[in-house]
């Protein structure tokens, strides 16, 4: 999930790996991109709502010894120390030379200086976001999606979500927003349903919304989910 999101923010996450062989050096990649595939559905039957990071099926990494561009496949694998499950890197080599695997070890992203918000934090909001919209809406197809994104981009964006004349003021006029903003969004098979702005230089995600906006996926009939959501943190929905 930090890996999807954070690279679909337009970060590159560097990826600290150790070797699956004992007694071999550990490596670092950077990941450059995704290769994205269906998402899957929720296997946790307490929740009304699936993700989009379990689209996610593997990498496009910068390896020192490849080059740009290369492709590492993403997988789980039991550590024989710990008996826990790792998330595995097997890293693509050409001239059909077995792929390398590697555990992954560490996630370090260089962000802004002022990004003071994680991706944890924001999800954390997204759930009871999601929950309560799949809930109501009563349809396993709503997905939480939670990135970071440019201000300047998602006001560009806002003219496209169908909102009323009042409604796009306020949130293209009215809305301060921080130079990146957190974006907790929701979506179902009728396209995108509510966002969930978040001010990123505050680490409080609950705390720092700052709109709670209508998209076109929301049918009329559902707003006052919506006004409940946004009473909760605080806001008025905009729609």
């Amino acid at each position: 999930m930090q890996i999807f999101s954070y690279t679909r923010s337009g970060f590159a996450p560097v990826l600290a790996l150790i070797p699956t062989v004992p007694g071999e050096s550990g490596h670092a990649v950077c990941c450059v991109g995704l290769r994205i595939g269906s998402t899957k559905p929720q296997t946790d039957l307490t929740y009304s709502f699936r993700e989009a990071s379990t689209s996610l099926v593997g990498l496009y990494i910068h390896d020192d010894r490849l080059g740009p561009y290369a492709y590492a496949g993403l997988s789980q694998m039991t550590d024989p120390d710990s008996g826990k499950i790792r998330t595995c890197i097997s890293i693509d080599w050409p001239d059909n030379v077995p792929n390398e695997s590697w555990l992954l070890h560490a996630l370090v992203v260089l962000v802004p200086q002022k990004l003071r918000l994680t991706i944890s934090r924001m999800r954390r909001l997204g759930l009871v976001v999601a929950q309560t919209i799949g809930k109501a809406f009563n349809e396993p197809q709503t997905t939480l999606d939670c990135r970071f994104e440019q201000s300047r981009d998602y006001v560009e964006r806002l003219y496209t979500f169908g909102l009323s004349d009042k409604g796009l003021y306020r949130a293209a006029c009215e809305t301060v927003l921080s130079r990146y903003i957190g974006l907790i969004e929701i979506t179902g098979p009728g396209g995108p349903i509510a966002d969930i702005v978040i001010d990123t230089t505050e680490v409080n995600s609950e705390s720092a919304a700052l709109a709670c906006i209508g998209r076109s996926g929301c049918p009329s009939s559902m707003t006052n989910v919506l006004e409940a959501i946004a009473r909760h943190l605080g806001l008025t929905p905009i729609l």
